[in-house]
């Protein structure tokens, strides 16, 4: 009788045992999660941070200004998206860390700055030249929980009756770094996009307060470099993106038209837009 209650203490004092280690296993087990999920929200990625970098320095009759709107912060694969988008619109001659937008930016001035310089030698005894420049600022245009935008300006001048420039953007998904242009445009061969693309530039080319826009014979005489059918206008050379009021498109000086008439250009809201749009954009877009 008593190895009987021996043997039934000795069980009862091993299931508490048993009983306390998978209590303090369950707490570990919590514990882990409470930690993972920790984790997680660390791992949570951090949002979309731009440094404005810039470089100003003259040398002999050459200038060159830039400022550029360099990602410091956020998802690694937008990051790297976007810096090498800044690379390549230079030259693409950095060789250099992708992620030191100073060495980035100062890689470029300098270059600009030793062709102007070597540009402002020739105009040594011209009158009429006293400076030759290169300037260019690169903006965020905007930003969505989608995607972002870049705006750049570029204005130069080389010598001759005036300077020249240059307007483009680009558009980024914040999710994975691609880069949106004109591949998220469908359907831009038909009758329909083409009155769009008309009808966008017969209300830039108007100048009448009174008046939302101006006939087609009118647009006639605005596009001097263009020689073609008016109903076939083609698209602008420069990639379109995302602004806050819809898809953006420009021309550059000559394009279609002369020099005095800027970058002619013409925004199409994204409701409007929708026919012309890929289901990539679309959904990237979210409206």
């Amino acid at each position: 009788m008593k190895k009987l209650f021996i043997f039934a203490l000795t069980m009862l004092v091993i299931a508490s045992c048993d009983s306390k280690k998978k209590s303090h296993d369950d707490k570990d087990d919590d514990k882990d999660r409470t930690e993972q999920m920790a984790d997680d929200d660390d791992s949570e990625e951090e949002a979309l941070t731009f440094k404005t970098i810039t470089y100003k320095e003259m040398k002999g009759i050459a200038e060159v200004e830039l400022s550029v709107a360099f990602p410091v912060k956020g998802n690694e694969n937008l990051l790297k998206s976007i810096r090498e988008y800044l690379n390549e619109t230079f030259t693409d001659s950095y060789k250099g860390l992708l992620d030191d937008g100073k060495e980035m930016v100062k890689h470029y001035g300098d270059q600009l700055l030793d062709e102007y310089y070597e540009l402002g030698q020739e105009y040594a005894d011209d009158e009429y030249v006293t400076e030759v420049y290169f300037h260019k600022t690169i903006t965020k245009e905007y930003e969505t929980d989608g995607y972002v935008s870049l705006h750049e300006i570029a204005d130069y001048y080389t010598g001759g009756v005036h300077g020249s420039v240059n307007d483009y953007g680009i558009s980024f998904r914040k999710s994975d770094g691609r880069r949106f242009g004109v591949d998220m445009m469908r359907n831009t061969n038909g009758y329909d996009f083409h009155q769009v693309i008309k009808e966008g530039l017969k209300k830039y080319f108007c100048d009448n307060d009174h008046l939302s826009s101006i006939s087609d014979e009118e647009l006639k005489e605005y596009l001097v470099s263009f020689s073609g059918d008016i109903d076939d206008l083609p698209l602008p050379s420069a990639p379109p993106y995302l602004t806050k009021d819809g898809i953006r498109f420009v021309y550059q000086p000559y394009e279609i038209s002369y020099f005095a008439a800027g970058t002619p250009e013409f925004t199409i809201p994204y409701e409007d837009a929708k026919p012309f749009l890929t289901s990539a954009a679309i959904e990237m877009i979210g409206k």
